[in-house]
């Protein structure tokens, strides 16, 4: 599953740019590349994935947030060979990485889903010592 289509792409940025970020077509009658913006969003949502582990994925429905980040991340992932190659979209996809570490270690909250995510510290695992050899009293004189 993705978390964004190509409308979706198109919808935020317009078919003209993404024209700008992919081969150029043999002809005028080949539409744009969609198979290789479909895999670009694929991607995108993969890396979401990893980022939100700590929720039950996939997210369905998906959030209006991440389906933007979903496009951002994308969008860097379309130049081949530097063509097309801007600091707009390293910018974007640095600022959706951003937001989804936020997200990743609960500092920030996916808006429209439940906070149902699991606890990160639930691993079942439980760390025991021995008591201190030295305590600051101990420590005081030397």
């Amino acid at each position: 599953m993705t978390y964004a289509t190509v409308e979706d792409v198109i919808a935020r940025v317009g078919a003209d740019f993404i024209q700008t970020l992919l081969p150029e077509p043999p002809d005028d009658e080949t539409p744009a590349d969609t198979a290789r913006v479909d895999l670009a969003l694929k991607d995108a949502s993969d890396e979401i994935n990893l980022y939100l582990s700590r929720y039950t994925l996939p997210l369905d429905p998906v959030p209006t947030m991440v389906r933007g980040l979903c496009v951002d991340l994308a969008l860097v992932r379309l130049p081949v060979d530097g063509a097309g190659d801007n600091d707009i979209l390293q910018a974007r996809a640095k600022t959706a990485r951003k937001l989804l570490e936020g997200l990743a270690d609960g500092s920030l909250k996916l808006p429209g889903i439940d906070d149902n995510a699991r606890d990160i510290n639930d691993g079942g695992v439980w760390f025991e010592g021995r008591d201190a050899i030295f305590g600051d009293a101990d420590l005081r004189g030397m």
